[in-house]
């Protein structure tokens, strides 16, 4: 019940967070870190943007997709729900891009196998001797600002992407037997229409021939032949899908993940897959979405090209191929390639929609263990003592100086397109 709460929340939370930079409560750091960038880079370029996820039916349809799936910290909850993403960008208070999208939406939430949810319980800032709960010092010491390094408390909405959804409902079914009976009655007008003149409309009309056979004509044969329609177009669709698949090369990556899995296994047997996909899509959108990923103290890569500085938006298409690992001095380098579809790019006061691939390479120490239960450490520059967030920016901001956070965790070392 509680989870159902949170995936609520952060449905109609997902909007305001990215029109207007609100924080959503039950989203892990990296989800409202990265959505807090990319609120910053849409007003950076001038634009202002309603964002929504909407329910396609009057009855919420949020179902388990894949239910308690655990590995060795976390327990998993994965749910889907079938919604209308709709999305409307204006520059000046005109409208330049509007799109409305029917899509299989995922929202994942974990949370520890045999953790802490020490939410609500005080604690002392060792700077200033304050009392807090330690929900409200994840934004630092209200009183002194101090900042802190502290996992996030469990459980969390630790990732969510969407896919588009073309499977039939009773909708399709309903608007297909509509359009049959509008086609059986202009059938049964027109032959009353040939009739004029022989025998009087209401007749016709009345005529047991219409109310007997024409009538039953209208209910039967109409769901069957919307049927066999949108069966039919299930057909194209997956024809269709599986051209685009093979044309884009994202059949190589079925399979990719049990190998992966297997694989990283053999090095860290407390390897999550889930954690590792939350964290890589977090990692690229955050590099995405920042105006200087040179600071940021998860990325150790080159400078990335001047194009993924107009990306505005972008949907992971949950599809990702490993195409490389290797394991050195005790540390795991994953090499893939990762699939984005509507990908929107703001340029020259237009905005446009393409489907991209982006190859990420990631790095992780694998003589740090997993530790899945609470910590939290204050952060102090080394040169000059000033607390700042210094997961999300390198630089401190009182003296300049690069302050370097131990990695016990998986780092970005290479985004390209």
């Amino acid at each position: 019940e509680s989870f159902m709460r949170q995936l609520k929340e952060f449905k109609k939370m997902l909007g305001p967070a990215i029109s207007q930079g609100e924080k959503i409560p039950f989203a892990d750091n990296d989800i409202n870190y990265y959505l807090q960038l990319q609120h910053k880079r849409i007003a950076d370029k001038g634009l202002t943007i309603d964002y929504e996820l909407r329910n396609r039916y009057k009855e919420e349809k949020m179902n388990p997709y894949c239910n308690n799936r655990k590995d060795n910290y976390y327990n998993n909850f994965v749910y889907s729900d079938q919604l209308s993403i709709v999305r409307k960008f204006k520059l000046n208070g005109k409208k330049v891009f509007s799109d409305k999208r029917k899509n299989l939406v995922y929202m994942n939430v974990s949370d520890v196998i045999s953790g802490e949810h020490p939410d609500n319980e005080t604690y002392s800032c060792p700077n200033c001797g304050s009392v807090s709960t330690i929900f409200e010092l994840q934004n630092g010491c209200p009183y002194c600002s101090a900042q802190y390094k502290m996992d996030d408390l469990f459980p969390k909405i630790t990732s969510y992407y969407s896919i588009p959804d073309q499977s039939p409902n009773a909708n399709d079914i309903q608007n297909g037997v509509i359009v049959w009976w509008i086609f059986c009655i202009i059938l049964a007008l027109c032959f009353a229409a040939f009739q004029e003149g022989k025998m009087p409309w209401t007749y016709v009309v009345m005529h047991p021939v219409f109310s007997v056979i024409i009538i039953p004509l209208l209910f039967i044969p109409g769901y069957f032949l919307s049927a066999c329609m949108l069966l039919l177009r299930m057909m194209i669709v997956s024809l269709v899908s599986i051209i685009t698949l093979t044309l884009s090369g994202k059949t190589g990556s079925i399979g990719s993940k049990g190998k992966f899995e297997r694989m990283m296994k053999n090095i860290t047997p407390g390897f999550s897959y889930d954690y590792f996909t939350s964290k890589t899509i977090a990692l690229v959108k955050t590099a995405v979405f920042s105006e200087n990923e040179s600071e940021l103290l998860f990325y150790n890569g080159e400078p990335l090209a001047p194009s993924f500085k107009n990306i505005i938006d972008l949907d992971y298409s949950a599809l990702m191929k490993v195409r490389k690992i290797t394991h050195k001095d005790n540390l795991v380098t994953v090499q893939t390639k990762m699939f984005f579809d509507n990908v929107l790019y703001a340029e020259n006061n237009r905005v446009k929609a393409k489907r991209k691939v982006f190859y990420a390479t990631f790095q992780r120490r694998t003589d740090v263990p997993i530790n899945a239960h609470f910590s939290m450490t204050k952060i102090s520059c080394h040169s000059c003592g000033g607390s700042f967030n210094a997961v999300q920016n390198r630089i401190c901001p009182y003296c300049g100086n690069s302050y370097n956070l131990a990695s016990d965790d998986w780092i970005l070392t290479e985004l390209t397109d």
